[in-house]
């Protein structure tokens, strides 16, 4: 049978674009049974790196891999790029564009100091409005009988 003699061969591609704060983990689920190495190519460079190939392993500190994750620990701005991942035959499997999102921790604490005074004056505006309706009830209740 003709229709039996036919291959259908299937090139899985997948691209993505993922960002991360600076100092954060990037976990990148992206080794595929058949994986057979990750590159990354930051966005000052035309080069690729290897990261992980199944033959070597890791080939950079701050990298390692748990349930089919590349996982990088404290992302730094020159994490940030593109990661490709390749089968046996070096045809891209996944795509995935990396951008960092710097953190200003100065900028940060500032705002979480100022959303902790909003809330405290909205409680204390709530607390006052509560006690000045309770005392209004009860000059009512009092003046009734």
């Amino acid at each position: 049978n003709a229709v039996d003699d036919i291959i259908i061969m299937i090139n899985v591609f997948s691209s993505d674009e993922v960002s991360v704060k600076t100092g954060e983990e990037l976990k990148l689920d992206v080794l595929l049974s058949n994986a057979d190495k990750v590159q990354h190519q930051s966005r000052r460079s035309t080069e690729w790196m290897k990261d992980w190939s199944r033959t070597d392993g890791v080939q950079r500190e701050r990298i390692t891999i748990s349930d089919g994750n590349l996982i990088i620990s404290n992302f730094t701005p020159r994490d940030a790029g593109t990661y490709r991942v390749l089968d046996p035959d070096g045809e891209i499997l996944i795509t995935v564009t990396v951008t960092g999102e710097k953190i200003n921790r100065y900028v940060e604490n500032k705002v979480h100091t100022v959303i902790y005074w909003i809330m405290s004056a909205g409680l204390l505006v709530y607390a006052a409005l509560l006690v000045s309706t309770l005392v209004t009830l009860t000059i009512q209740k009092h003046t009734d009988f």
